[in-house]
């Protein structure tokens, strides 16, 4: 089962990774409301839309789809699936603060993470307290949905 769980999380964070590394490429503006602290709001274009919906989804539907997998091939208590849940969670917060955030946003900043007239948003205070509100404040209380999900889904 920790096999099972460990790959979930690593193919969640690499999918969640490219996910939003190709926003940027395609929909910069999706970024605006963390780059502009709140400032500026992104208009609501279709295409905007399907990518805040694909990172939303890519955060959420990740923690159900590894609970749920878990449940259904392995006989797994709720806090077990839980656990998972939140493994994938941490892991994608962690990978957001460690590679995009803090590798490629802060320390690369490649030119197609640039917003102008925006300065670069280096600092990392900032990052990390984005990434512990998304483990604890979003994490945890999703969790507890996702292995409800997953509970149902394993019957």
């Amino acid at each position: 089962m920790i096999e099972d769980a460990l790959q979930a999380i690593g193919l969640a964070s690499v999918a969640f990774t490219v996910i939003v590394v190709s926003s940027f490429v395609f929909a910069r503006e999706v970024h605006l409301p963390e780059i502009s602290r709140g400032a500026v709001r992104p208009s609501a274009t279709p295409q905007t839309v399907f990518w805040l919906g694909l990172i939303v989804l890519s955060v959420m539907g990740s923690g159900v789809a590894a609970a749920a997998w878990i449940s259904v091939h392995h006989d797994a208590a709720f806090w077990q699936l839980f656990l998972v849940a939140y493994g994938v969670q941490v892991a994608i917060n962690l990978v957001d603060l460690v590679i995009i955030d803090l590798a490629i946003y802060t320390w690369w900043y490649p030119r197609f993470m640039r917003f102008e007239p925006y300065p670069p948003l280096h600092d990392t205070g900032y990052h990390a307290r984005a990434a512990l509100r998304g483990i604890s404040l979003i994490g945890i209380p999703f969790s507890l949905v996702a292995a409800a999900i997953a509970m149902f889904l394993g019957r």
